[in-house]
This record gives structure tokens, sequence and C-alpha cells, in this order.
């Protein structure tokens, strides 16, 4: 699983998801989707990620790697022992990240961004996904 999202590139994933996720509305509307989680993503990586980072005496492929030691211990534990790139543990970081955070941002999304929090109550198959949870409400928006 770590090699399969160590190959792909993080706006091929965020593309990838937004494609999916965002299916039945307009290619402007996805658009805006993927630039909004692009932003999100980005912004966490500079804010949270990058000073959670333990500098290494200028070995900055470590330095990731004590990143995801303290944000993603499960991660960590699960990546092979082998040499990795600095672009690599960056992918790794920003997909995981993600894919924990792709909930949120979708409903971020449908409800700030694009303003269609009526999408979401119609749509019980993406509410189910998203939640888990038949007894969601959407009160809270």
């Amino acid at each position: 699983m770590i090699d399969d999202i160590i190959i792909a590139d993080i706006d091929d994933t965020i593309e990838f998801h937004c494609e999916h996720l965002f299916s039945n509305f307009d290619a402007e509307d996805r658009q805006i989707a993927v630039n909004y989680m692009t932003q999100h993503v980005a912004y966490w990586f500079d804010r949270y990620f990058l000073p959670q980072c333990t500098l290494r005496g200028g070995n900055w492929a470590a330095m990731f790697m004590s990143g995801i030691k303290y944000w993603m211990p499960e991660v960590y534990d699960a990546m092979p022992e082998k040499s990795y790139s600095v672009n690599e543990l960056a992918s790794i970081a920003l997909q995981y990240y993600l894919i924990a955070m792709l909930p949120e941002l979708t409903v971020r999304v449908i409800c700030e961004e694009l303003d269609y929090t009526d999408y979401l109550v119609l749509n019980m198959d993406i509410y189910r996904w998203l939640y888990a949870d038949d007894n969601y409400s959407p009160v809270c928006f």
C-alpha cells in the first residue's frame, strides 16, 4: 500500500478523489474542489507538518521521517526499511493526510465553497460514505 502511494503525485491524487466525489458536479465546480483541497493540504504541510519535523543536520529525508513519525505513527511503523527521497516522504505525508481529511474536506467544499448544502441532504450515498452513520443530521450546517 505504501509503495502505491509513493508512486502517485499528490496533485493527481487530489484530482482523482475530486473526479469521483464530485462526479455529479460540473467541471468548474470540480476545479473549485481541486483548488480548495490543494490549498488546504499545502497549508497543513507548511503550518503543521514542517514545524514538527526535527532538524537532522541537513538530512531532509530524516527530517521528514520525524514529521511522519509524529503525525502518523502507524504509517511510520508500516514503512519498509529503505532509503526514501524527500519527494517520496512528502508524498506519503500529504496523501495520508488527504485521505484522513477527505470526508471533512468534501463537506467543506460542498457547503462552503460551492454553497450546495442541500446537495448533501439529497444525496444520501455521499452522506453514508462520509459519516458511515445513517443517523447523522444535516442540522449542523
